[in-house]
């Protein structure tokens, strides 16, 4: 886990994201985090058994050729998950992760 920061503030963690997807919309993403500075983002190895998904979000992108791409790769950046788990950013790499059988994944998750 030492390749990634242990803890990010609120404005790394909107860095991040960026970072790692280009189809991130910040203003979203702070709106989705109540602009609240106060946040962060710990690093921590999550049972992918845990993890949740929306519904709205169950079969978003399921089959598609950049899902394929990613159940080929062996290591993801972190997900991003919400305090309760459930991701807001990572939906392809957490897939990808069930299809490779895998018991834990990496993942920021929200500190409030």
């Amino acid at each position: 886990m030492s390749k990634y920061k242990s803890e990010l503030s609120f404005d790394e963690l909107i860095d991040y994201e960026m970072s790692i997807n280009d189809s991130m919309d910040e203003e979203s993403l702070k709106e989705y985090l109540n602009h609240d500075s106060d946040i962060k983002a710990i690093l921590k190895e999550i049972s992918i058994d845990l993890i949740k998904v929306s519904p709205a979000k169950e079969n978003h992108l399921k089959d598609n050729k950049t899902q394929q791409a990613y159940n080929k790769q062996s290591d993801f950046s972190p997900i991003l998950l919400s305090s309760t788990f459930e991701i807001i950013d990572g939906h392809h790499r957490y897939r990808a992760s069930k299809f490779q059988k895998k018991d834990m994944i990496l993942a920021y998750v929200i500190q409030y």
